[in-house]
């Protein structure tokens, strides 16, 4: 038997054991084990440490097919949770907070920015109209009353209101230029009123132009003889004393005031009863009910004397005149009470439709059409004529005749004239 023969010893097979792989490093179908298909192949190097690993192409495919595999296999069956409990029927939804977008506050910015803008626009406009109203009301023309008025009530306040017959401003181009008298110089009391604003009421009266009183400074006469002895101061004392009512604010217009006043607001309505004319004063209307006068019409019917109404169907192509003439006419009133009532009704229009403007611009266009044919005391700034429009808003003024009597060419109070009177000297609840 050879060497070859015999069987190794125990050394050798140590030796031998010692010179395989390790099984722990490599899977058993390695290829280069004994029995694999790869057998033979080369093995490969056994990786540097530090060295970069070289990738395998096959390993991504590996990971994924068996991530797969075990999901399927944990997959729980239907019906049953992950745990192995029952799945609910509905499962409960789930609240998520509301989120809040920044881009939500842009509307808001905007409609702010719009709100401001607009209030802005407020202010320019009636910082204007202010300033406006303010520059307007410094060209009005004042006067000095030497100290005639009455301090002001803080229960009632009345306004003396005179209408002049001055013909100063007027165009000789007017329709009733004959009629008002152009060319008259010289400048007479031909209205007045008082306006009395309470807490208890408004009430308006008229003194007849040719009511005898003692007047300021000596001696009796007309009451429109005050003004043109002594002026303005001379007539409100004359006023305070005799018929004895007090006289907190003194408003003048003449006739070309009458007709700015009308020509600003544009027409007033008067209400005729019947149709009306008068040949002296150029009043021709042949309408019923409410009638818009225009400023000529106006200044005509405050200024008529002879008054006189008639049957518009009886008057057909007559001019005044001839009705007058042919007696299908009558005149209403004497020509100083029957005037006084149309003055009454006319100043009554005219408040009424100033103060119910709430045109910034109509108010402005009042205002400068006033101011060359306006006089005020020199107490009364803007801020109490515009007071005076405020109270005179839905004035509803109770206009009142005072109770006279007739002495030949001259009118005196009488023994009612004082229950008329106390109405306008007594403060509201005053005995």
């Amino acid at each position: 038997m050879s060497s070859d023969d015999h069987p190794p010893s125990n050394d050798d097979v140590w030796d031998r054991l010692a010179a395989l792989p390790s099984l722990g490093d490599d899977p058993l179908d390695a290829p280069w084990l004994p029995g694999s298909p790869d057998a033979g192949r080369t093995r490969d190097p056994v990786p540097v440490v530090g060295a970069e690993p070289t990738p395998d192409p096959g390993y991504d495919q590996r990971r994924i097919r068996v991530g797969a595999e075990r999901a399927e296999h944990d997959r729980p069956p239907p019906g049953q949770s992950p745990a192995g409990h029952p799945e609910p029927a509905h499962p409960p939804e789930i609240e998520h907070a509301p989120v809040h977008r920044r881009r939500a506050a842009a509307p808001r910015r905007r409609f702010g920015r719009v709100v401001a803008v607009l209030l802005l626009l407020a202010g320019l406009i009636g910082g204007g109209f202010f300033i406006t109203a303010w520059v307007m009301w410094g060209r009005v023309e004042t006067v000095d009353t030497q100290g005639a008025l009455t301090p002001t009530d803080t229960a009632f306040t009345n306004y003396l209101i005179v209408g002049t017959d001055s013909r100063a401003g007027l165009s000789d181009d007017l329709e009733t230029a004959d009629n008002i008298g152009l060319g008259i110089d010289g400048e007479r009391s031909d209205t007045m009123l008082v306006l009395h604003v309470a807490n208890d009421g408004n009430r308006m009266v008229s003194l007849p132009r040719d009511l005898r009183v003692n007047i300021d400074g000596g001696g009796t006469g007309k009451l429109n003889g005050a003004l043109a002895r002594g002026g303005v101061p001379s007539l409100i004392r004359t006023i305070r004393s005799d018929p004895g009512i007090p006289v907190h604010h003194y408003l003048e217009v003449d006739i070309a005031g009458f007709l700015d006043v009308v020509e600003a607001v544009g027409s007033i309505q008067i209400a005729f009863r019947s149709p009306a004319c008068d040949p002296k004063s150029g009043l021709d209307i042949r309408a019923t009910g409410l009638v818009s006068l225009d400023p000529e019409q106006a200044l005509a019917y405050v200024r008529s004397r002879t008054y006189t109404e008639f049957d518009a169907d009886a008057a057909v192509g007559l001019s005044c005149r001839q009705i007058r003439s042919s007696g299908l006419g009558t005149t209403v009133g004497n020509s100083d009470f029957g005037r006084t009532e149309r003055q009454r009704a006319f100043l009554l229009a005219v408040f009424d439709r100033v103060s119910s403007t709430r045109n910034p611009v109509t108010l402005l266009r009042v205002l400068n059409d006033l101011t060359g044919g306006l006089r005020v005391d020199e107490h009364m700034g803007m801020f109490d004529a515009f007071s005076l429009l405020r109270d005179l808003r839905g004035l509803n003024a109770a206009a009142m005749a005072l109770p006279v009597s007739d002495q030949g060419a001259d009118l005196i109070l009488n023994s009612e004239s004082a229950a008329v009177l106390e109405l306008f000297s007594a403060s509201p609840g005053e005995d």
